[in-house]
């Protein structure tokens, strides 16, 4: 299996987009193979693998054809609290709004509630998904013919 980065498949090589081929047609292939990528809609074919649209991440040291689930990374930080002008956070974390009306236990002037904040774009890259850094290419097998 290789990426192409072009929609022109050369000769010998089929798309990995879940399509099922003959057996007879890619007997080769099939002896590769098999049923690994699910279950045929009859007997004179198999399935190949399905990479067209799905999103994956290929990387190589598993099993060949496991999958992996989707991860994001941990975002650490913290906020801290002290006199009236010494307040923050770190990270995806924030914290400010000090209210008029009530006095610290220290007995500073200018309020002790606090408004603390989370958001996650102040600790790394936010999308409307969790992704890897990636780019769309065509996977293809080589069938043989």
């Amino acid at each position: 299996m290789i990426p192409f980065a072009s929609t022109n498949i050369k000769t010998g090589w089929l798309p990995c987009n879940g399509q099922e081929v003959g057996r007879n047609q890619y007997p080769e292939l099939f002896a590769m193979i098999g049923t690994m990528y699910g279950t045929p809609s009859n007997g004179g074919v198999f399935k190949l693998l399905n990479l067209n649209g799905n999103s994956f991440f290929v990387r190589g040291g598993y099993a060949v054809g496991a999958t992996q689930g989707d991860a994001i990374r941990a975002l650490y930080g913290g906020t801290f609290w002290g006199s009236w002008n010494h307040e923050g956070g770190t990270g995806p974390f924030r914290m400010g709004g000090k209210g008029p009306n009530r006095r610290d236990p220290y007995g500073d002037q200018g309020g002790f509630d606090a408004k603390y904040t989370f958001d996650f774009a102040n600790g790394g890259p936010v999308a409307d998904e969790v992704r890897p850094k990636n780019m769309t290419l065509l996977y293809c097998i080589y069938a043989g013919r």
